[in-house]
């Protein structure tokens, strides 16, 4: 609105000084013709009759001309002050009012505890765990033979998770994959091995872990995890089972 308002200022004020150009003119003419009928003698009469008809008319639309664009001149450089002038306090004036700072929101839940991997509520606490701890979450999450029984690749191993009926706790089967031995198990056992006791240091599951594959002599427990080893044979390949010790 206000953008309209300054164009009908503009456009008002350039046909003022247009209209002053052309009344000028007349002005002039009037006043020629009155210097003409009573001093024609004098100087100027004189002067402007050796000019032709023409000669003279474009002479005085010169000086009109001059006279209109001046005023033009003048009235834009008076608006231009003005506005500078005023938008200062214009920008005061939009300046939005100082908003109070937004209370710190509450951290919301990580949006993969939402997920549901797997029907079993044992096994599907297992991947949700698993998955915030490793570097390679579980992922191809399919149903087992049994309604407690999943399957799930991470680190490239295809990993058996049981909901056990006999301990109401997760079973844990690492078995060799795709020619992924035993020996190459050692992230996957450590992952696992951090969720079923976080008490445990990654050294002390390191290391338990590179004794018990090169046949060192290693307890069947680690921390309060239960770990069986069943070593590659011609009859099955190797594979890790592990769990939660169980309280008598």
């Amino acid at each position: 609105m206000l953008v309209l308002v300054s164009l009908a200022i503009y456009a008002l004020a350039f046909a003022l000084c247009i209209a002053a150009g052309v009344a000028l003119w007349f002005g002039i003419r009037y006043v020629w013709r009155r210097l003409v009928a009573e001093s024609p003698d004098s100087g100027i009469v004189r002067a402007g009759m050796k000019l032709p008809p023409i000669g003279r008319k474009v002479a005085a639309g010169v000086v009109c001309a001059f006279v209109s664009l001046a005023l033009i001149g003048a009235f834009g450089s008076t608006t231009q002050t003005t506005d500078t002038t005023q938008q200062p306090a214009e920008e005061q004036q939009s300046e939005p009012a100082a908003k109070a700072e937004p209370e710190p929101a509450e951290p919301e839940n990580d949006a993969d505890d939402d997920i549901v991997y797997a029907d079993d509520e044992v096994v599907n606490e297992f991947i949700t765990d698993y998955n915030a701890a490793s570097q390679s979450p579980f992922t191809g999450v399919e149903d087992g033979n049994i309604r407690t029984k999943f399957y799930a690749y991470t680190y490239g191993f295809r990993v058996e998770l049981l909901h056990a009926n006999d301990t109401d706790d997760i079973l844990v089967t690492i078995s060799e994959t795709d020619g992924k031995l035993t020996t190459d198990m050692r992230d996957v056992f450590h992952d696992t091995v951090r969720v079923l006791d976080p008490s445990l240091s990654d050294e002390e599951i390191y290391a338990y872990f590179d004794t018990k594959v090169s046949g060192g002599d290693t307890a069947d427990t680690l921390g309060g995890v239960s770990v069986y080893y069943q070593p590659k044979s011609d009859s099955w390949p190797g594979r890790i089972e592990l769990e939660r010790v169980q309280e008598n």
